[in-house]
């Protein structure tokens, strides 16, 4: 009897510790696909950053390019906003210079947190393959595709090693 009630609070507790990590991770929202993607070697010419949000944001969305060496990115334009605020774009002349590019953007969730990010995407030299990702970007495509954040792969974790545990205790 002993043994049931404390496998009892461990679950409940084990419950709420997830549904809290549920609740902080759910607080703010993330984009949820950016074009051209984080980590990418783009071949061929960019005209411009695509930005897609998990849930909307107010509006006042701004995204900038520059090159490596900071400068802003000729023609670039202001930044638009969709109506239900999921998505923005900028513009600029085309990209055709093999290098690096970051692509730094400011938005608002809707609880109002301000969020700065920022990722880097590359042009590469003309070449008979198209684009291409590193492993590490490809695996954090995957995962978003998934709808897979971290927070939930860490709460199951935490339960099914809460449960293994106590499984192990209870046949012993």
């Amino acid at each position: 009897r002993s043994t049931a009630k404390k496998l009892g609070v461990v679950a409940l507790l084990a419950a709420l510790a997830w549904l809290a990590m549920q609740g902080s991770a759910g607080a703010h929202t993330e984009v949820l696909r950016a074009e051209p993607q984080p980590g990418t070697d783009v071949t061929g010419s960019v005209e411009e950053v695509r930005l897609t949000f998990l849930d909307p944001v107010q509006p006042g969305t701004e995204i900038v390019v520059s090159d490596d060496g900071g400068r802003r990115v000729a023609g670039l334009g202001a930044t638009e906003q969709s109506a239900d605020g999921r998505t923005a774009r900028v513009t600029f002349d085309p990209l055709g210079a093999a290098g690096g590019y970051v692509v730094e953007y400011r938005f608002t969730a809707q609880d109002g947190d301000e969020q700065l990010e920022r990722y880097r995407f590359t042009v590469a030299a003309p070449a008979a393959a198209g684009p291409t990702q590193n492993g590490e970007a490809a695996l954090a495509a995957a995962a978003d595709a998934a709808g897979i954040g971290a927070a939930s792969v860490l709460g199951a974790t935490l339960v099914a090693g809460l449960a293994v545990s106590l499984a192990r205790r209870n046949s012993a």
